[in-house]
């Protein structure tokens, strides 16, 4: 019995528990024409000449996302005479979809505070580790800063 727990002790003190991220890089691209499209103005820059400060502007924004498990049948190659399951996961949403609804949202949020535009626009992008661990996939949270200002 000591034998057994000492061989197991040893075991468990050669086994790893860390593992390693592998590196990787992500872009993400906010595209400010898209922005302007609606009618409003946009700058990661300061304040253009004459404008007057509204206030700042921060927002944390999370799209949803689901997974829609679709699964066919079909006849086995294998086996002969026996149905085969195959079983495919749709994720709903994507980093795409978020940005123009990100672009869209922002732009109607300014023309309610009866702002022109923003400048020193930064969006940054964070993923919450809750999430992944709860439901297996990665939902991205996007957190908006600016300032919003007023043409005279």
């Amino acid at each position: 019995m000591k034998k057994l727990f000492l061989l197991i002790v040893i075991a468990a003190s050669l086994t790893s528990c860390s593992y390693t991220i592998p590196p990787f890089r992500h872009v993400l691209f906010i595209d400010f024409e898209d922005i302007r499209s609606y009618g409003v103005e946009v700058t990661n820059g300061n304040l253009p000449e004459g404008a007057i400060p509204l206030g700042p502007y921060v927002e944390t924004v999370c799209y949803g996302r689901s997974s829609k498990r679709k699964g066919t049948v079909s006849e086995s190659k294998a086996f002969p005479n026996q149905p085969e399951f195959k079983v495919q996961t749709i994720n709903i949403g994507s980093e795409d979809s978020d940005l123009k609804q990100l672009n869209a949202s922002l732009a109607n949020e300014i023309k309610k505070i009866g702002g022109d535009g923003i400048a020193k626009l930064t969006v940054s992008q964070f993923y919450n580790t809750e999430y992944i661990k709860i439901l297996g996939i990665a939902i991205p949270f996007y957190e908006i800063e600016g300032i919003i200002y007023k043409n005279k």
